[in-house]
């Protein structure tokens, strides 16, 4: 009758310290997605940040004269400006 007391106490102390370090896991894995986290947020902060101090971009109007017939290649032809002449662009 002793050693099945022993057994069980050995059984019951075991599972307390399975779950003990179940427990730390857990911790340490929502520790490591908070850390992950943070470095994302500044990381985000800092683009932002980027971008707020780029120059405004000039922007001209102009008119779609051709668009490139390829559905691997992206091209328009646009004519801008006061003359006949035409700029590639791709896009």
């Amino acid at each position: 009758m002793v050693d099945a007391w022993q057994a069980y106490g050995a059984l019951w102390g075991s599972e307390r310290r399975t779950s003990s370090s179940g427990g730390k896991l857990k911790a340490n894995q929502l520790q490591q997605q908070t850390a992950e986290l943070k470095l994302e947020n500044e990381r985000l902060r800092r683009l932002l940040d980027f971008v707020d101090k780029q120059p405004p971009a000039r922007l001209l109007v102009a008119r779609v004269v051709a668009v490139g017939a390829s559905p691997h290649s992206h091209t328009l032809r646009i004519a801008r400006g006061t003359g006949t002449e035409s700029s590639k662009v791709r896009r």
